[in-house]
């Protein structure tokens, strides 16, 4: 046993212990900072008794530990019946995973605290093991989440390029290149499409920067608010080509009646 302010205060406390339920107790162990610490903030030492413990028995045990604790405020029982611990070690619960790994045994009946520990390091390596495999695929999840993001927006994008693009070539207007074609459409169309190209053109922009750091770096309420903008936007511009459509027909047959009157 280390010889700190710790181990001292407790050897006389675990010598009472041992005599006095020596045959009902299973093991005694201290966890938490004080196995690290010298002088630490609580004292915290695990009991663990048998389950056919008689009922005076561990209520003479469970008084006794209150008085101990009365007379020192840094010190802390965690009393469990050894069914107790068993489960907790099946569910996996990590404090008391941490408790026995980690802890340091005072006193035990047979190995029983040896046993105990060996398990708790085997459950807390699965534990570690399971839990890094979440992690891992949590972060495939966000990957494959990104990645759909990227492509929903490339997609919506290039919708809304070819939208105005058509809408330039409807007017005889030949323009490539993405620049060209939104400096095009803000020069003739900025009047009539109004402030959404421009909350359009912007959201296209940050969102090409994102696509040249590697990821798009925004929230899915973020790429909602995108996707109903540019659903506005593609609407305005479809009218609008239908417009021009129909004007164009209107003015084919305002002339095919003005040709047929002239002969």
């Amino acid at each position: 046993m280390k010889e700190n302010p710790v181990f001292a205060s407790l050897s006389g406390i675990v010598e009472d212990l041992k005599r006095d339920f020596g045959d009902v107790i299973v093991g005694i162990m201290l966890f938490g900072s004080a196995v690290k610490e010298e002088k630490p903030r609580d004292i915290d030492v695990l009991i663990i008794y048998e389950d056919s413990t008689p009922f005076e028995k561990k209520t003479t045990l469970l008084e006794k530990l209150n008085l101990i604790e009365e007379k020192n405020k840094k010190m802390h029982f965690q009393v469990l019946k050894l069914s107790q611990i068993w489960l907790s070690l099946f569910k996996a619960e990590p404090w008391i995973i941490t408790a026995l790994s980690n802890g340091i045994i005072l006193y035990q009946k047979g190995d029983s605290l040896e046993c105990l520990k060996k398990i708790a390091l085997y459950t807390s390596y699965f534990f570690e093991e399971k839990t890094e495999r979440l992690i891992e695929r949590a972060r495939r999840s966000l990957k494959k989440v990104e990645r759909a993001k990227v492509e929903m927006f490339e997609k919506l994008s290039e919708a809304v390029i070819e939208a105005l693009q058509i809408l330039l070539l409807i007017d005889k207007k030949l323009v490539f290149e993405k620049k060209r074609i939104i400096d095009a459409v803000k020069k003739y169309y900025k009047d009539i499409l109004g402030e959404e190209l421009d909350e359009i053109i912007e959201l296209l922009f940050l969102y090409e920067k994102y696509l040249e750091e590697g990821t798009i770096r925004i929230k899915i309420e973020e790429m909602d608010h995108f996707l109903k903008k540019a659903r506005i936007f593609l609407k305005k511009v479809k009218d609008l080509i239908l417009q021009k459509i129909r004007k164009k027909e209107s003015n084919k047959q305002i002339e095919h009646e003005a040709l047929q009157k002239s002969f």
